[in-house]
């Protein structure tokens, strides 16, 4: 969706940080996130234009 990475991720789920580090380490997205401005924050853009096709294959949630 268009929105921002953690947007993304969490996609309709409450936020439990736990669950959030253990996915992003899990999906080694704590890299790109380092690589990135504006970390977890970054949008994406429609349809993740602004992501490649790995880092897009990475932010898929899995809701707690």
């Amino acid at each position: 969706m268009n929105g921002s990475i953690r947007d993304n991720i969490l996609s309709f789920a409450d936020y439990d940080d736990r669950w959030y580090q253990i996915v992003i380490e899990s999906c080694a997205l704590d890299t790109d996130f380092r690589l990135l401005s504006e970390g977890d924050a970054a949008i994406v853009g429609s349809k993740g234009m602004k992501l490649s096709g790995g880092q897009k294959q990475r932010i898929v949630c899995i809701p707690p």
